[in-house]
């Protein structure tokens, strides 16, 4: 979430901080087992990404459960 790309052009280097999407797609599966994405092989994972109180919250776009970031770490 706090990724920083460098770029090098002539000889110069440009540090780009690059932001947390606003919606992730299918990249890790949704922590709810009785979520349609964890029974459903052709539906998709998509989690909105919320900021609040300086926390980073997951919302599923399918379950509607919200998530944060420790528990999508202990489904991996």
């Amino acid at each position: 979430p706090e990724a920083t790309f460098n770029i090098i052009r002539e000889g110069r280097i440009m540090k780009v901080k690059m932001p947390l999407p606003s919606i992730i797609p299918s990249i890790f599966p949704c922590p709810n087992p009785i979520c349609i994405t964890n029974n459903d092989p052709e539906a998709e994972t998509r989690f909105s990404v919320e900021e609040e109180d300086g926390k980073r919250n997951l919302i599923c776009r399918r379950c509607e459960r919200v998530f944060e970031a420790s528990e999508i770490l202990n489904v991996l």
